[in-house]
């Protein structure tokens, strides 16, 4: 059996407010500039502030984002639920330096769109309240922050959770994320006569997301995958990464780092597989050596009998795991390919980060820049 690619990549939900009046039911929608017109000219521009989101068209529609995480963009990466943005779950602050003081950006409205190829711009602009303009206007390296799909009203503060897991239903319909971009000077913001655009700002999913598949050789000796038992889950995680504080950009945040509220783990859980391929996503979860973490994969093969294999958050060599364990990090794909002769069950892993810091429908964080 091969285990395939823990992809990791981080991405720009370059100048990220935007979705908001663009996404119709669960999803981002284009828009144009007859939609929503820019400001009349000659009005007071002080206060408000632009940003534009570049995101990847899903295949034959405009309805969803596919905001994009990376320039070598893959088509078959991820799908619209990963780049979902929800139009009631999104919000913006600017923030000093230390994250201590908060301001929100409202009104948020989208300008206009533009296709390019694969991808499509919507453009965005939202108001700072005009008793905050002054303040907002005095920082120094201040911060713009933008949260989505994390409920009504999440609070930018280190004790923020959520509590989805598993696959997409009812109750888990987008996966929650977070971005910032640190400005040195905010000045501009009081200019009357020019919006201040904030540009790029990156989004990470606080999820990771695992996919499990049949490889489709003709010499592959599993016929069927059926199910899995996944031995342990978080039920909740942070919005917010570690460290989230004291970075100037998402894109510098350390990929390593993993953040876990209090234990609430619950196991094992099992997923059945449509078309030999089940997918599912985790709160951040470590992987002790007394306790690891374990996926036991029940599948038929050729002659028609009901086996089972085991999957570990692991290091592969030749076939076989090594002693290092990979603890289940927030924006990370695991993605297994499974396959078995008549004698043989083998596994293969590539952890292989990306190099381009874009938003693409894939998971997983980049190095710093």
């Amino acid at each position: 059996m091969i285990l395939s690619g823990i992809r990791h990549i981080c991405g720009r939900l370059t100048h990220s407010i935007a979705v908001v009046a663009a996404i119709a039911a669960l999803a981002l929608m284009s828009c144009s500039h007859d939609d929503t017109p820019d400001m009349p000219a000659g009005e007071d521009q002080s206060g408000i502030v632009a940003f534009n989101v570049v995101a990847f068209k899903t295949a034959g529609t405009t309805t969803y984002s596919r905001a994009t995480w990376g320039d070598s963009y893959e088509q078959d990466g991820g799908d619209s639920f990963d780049t979902r943005l929800l139009k009631d779950q999104l919000y913006v602050y600017i923030t000093d330096e230390n994250c201590s003081t908060e301001y929100s950006v409202t009104n948020l409205v989208c300008t206009g769109s533009e296709e390019n190829g694969v991808t499509v711009s919507y453009y965005y602009q939202g108001r700072i309240n005009d008793e905050d303009i002054d303040k907002v206007a005095a920082l120094t390296n201040g911060k713009l922050h933008i949260i989505a799909n994390a409920g009504s009203n999440p609070a930018l503060d280190d004790a923020t959770t959520y509590a989805h897991y598993g696959q997409p239903g009812e109750n888990f319909t987008a996966i929650p994320m977070w971005g910032v971009k640190q400005v040195n000077d905010l000045s501009g913001i009081k200019d009357s006569k020019e919006i201040f655009d904030f540009k790029d700002v990156a989004l990470l999913r606080s999820m990771a997301k695992v996919v499990i598949e049949n490889a489709t050789d003709a010499d592959n000796y599993i016929t069927a995958l059926e199910s899995v038992a996944v031995s342990a889950i978080n039920t909740t995680g942070y919005l917010l990464p570690d460290g989230w504080k004291d970075i100037a950009t998402t894109k510098n945040l350390d990929r390593y780092a993993v953040r876990i509220p209090e234990q609430s783990s619950k196991g094992p859980v099992f997923y059945k597989f449509a078309d030999n391929r089940v997918e599912f996503y985790m709160p951040e979860i470590l992987n002790p050596a007394d306790d690891e973490l374990k996926l036991t994969l029940f599948f038929k093969t050729k002659d028609d009998k009901a086996r089972t294999g085991e999957l570990l958050f692991r290091k592969y060599s030749d076939g076989e795991p090594t002693d290092t364990r990979y603890n289940l990090r927030r924006n990370y794909l695991y993605n297994y390919t499974v396959r078995m002769d008549i004698t043989e069950f083998a596994v293969e892993v590539d952890v292989d980060p990306y190099t381009i810091i874009e938003l693409d429908p894939i998971f997983g964080l980049g190095p710093k820049e």
